[in-house]
């Protein structure tokens, strides 16, 4: 039997599903790596013309784009932005197609953020009891509570004594692990070829922070 085959057109729209920051997110990074995720692959040639980046005084922003991937488009800010600051992120998109040639629905797509207030930031301080084949090797690190990714990662001192600044009032926890490749990462093992996870063990203790305050003598046995 004979089958004759035709590729279909792709005449499906592409779309903004997300970004980083997401819209009206607050305590944003002075210095974040901004993202708009597509639902495709896109065009590459969008320019800095085609996005406004202003601040609440409608003063612009200068940038720098680059793609991660054909559907992640990064927006970076060459100088760090001011604290409690809002932003707007306005694209123009009536001219970005995917690699189909097909147009966005809509022409115009905005969100917003507002910069972390430093002046609220809080820090811990106190010291890690480890053995001393750990030496260089510990990395600590502490997450707000209900955050999965870690919001200030440190290496701790030879001496145990540790501090962690910049931090938003919250509550926090703590966890530690043996840094043994030093790559400022938690590596997970793998099994092939094989290769075992790196210790990690966590603090039991809640940890509060207030803003303007040092937590101080927050002390634990590795």
């Amino acid at each position: 039997a004979e089958f004759t085959y035709i590729a279909a057109t792709d005449t499906i729209q592409p779309q903004i599903v997300a970004t980083i920051p997401t819209d009206n997110e607050k305590n944003v990074d002075l210095k974040p790596v901004i993202q708009i995720r597509f639902s495709e692959a896109i065009e590459q040639a969008v320019t800095e013309s085609s996005i406004d980046f202003i601040n609440k005084d409608s003063l612009k922003i200068d940038f720098a784009l680059l793609w991660e991937t054909a559907n992640v488009l990064k927006i970076i800010p060459r100088e760090a932005l001011e604290p409690a600051m809002k932003y707007r992120i306005r694209c123009n998109c009536s001219e970005w197609e995917d690699i189909y040639g097909n147009g966005f629905p809509d022409s115009l797509y905005t969100f917003s953020f507002t910069t972390v207030d430093i002046n609220s930031y809080g820090s811990i301080t106190g010291r890690v009891t480890f053995a001393d084949s750990l030496v260089d090797n510990l990395q600590l690190c502490c997450k707000l509570d209900g955050e999965s990714s870690a919001l200030n990662r440190i290496p701790v001192e030879a001496t145990g004594n540790y501090i962690l600044n910049n931090l938003l009032p919250g509550v926090y926890r703590f966890e530690a692990w043996e840094d043994r490749n030093r790559n400022g990462r938690w590596d997970p093992g793998r099994l092939m070829p094989f290769e075992t996870a790196e210790p990690y063990r966590s603090y039991p203790n809640e940890i509060n922070v207030r803003a303007r305050w040092e937590t101080a003598e927050v002390n634990w046995v590795y």
